[in-house]
């Protein structure tokens, strides 16, 4: 499975995997609880640490925005690059 973190200095935003029936999305599982709905109402499954947008479906593209300026605003005051 290929994958690669998507981050801007120290501020780690998700991680990115690809496999054969989707592409996983992982926040972190802080991010997963805080948008737990939304992730359900675009219709994509998820764990506790990560969803899965399937290569048929729309890419929510407001969703990872949101979560983008969650770990931005949530994480700025960390100095380790995971929670």
């Amino acid at each position: 499975m290929e994958s690669a973190n998507v981050h801007r200095s120290w501020d780690f935003y998700y991680r990115l995997c690809i496999a054969k029936a989707h592409i996983a999305v992982a926040p972190e599982s802080e991010a997963i609880n805080v948008f737990e709905k939304e992730i359900e109402e675009a219709g994509y499954s998820h764990t506790k640490g990560l969803f899965r947008i399937k290569w048929t479906d729309k890419v929510n593209c407001d969703l990872l925005r949101k979560i983008v300026a969650f770990n931005t605003e949530n994480k700025k005051d960390m100095v380790k690059f995971w929670r």
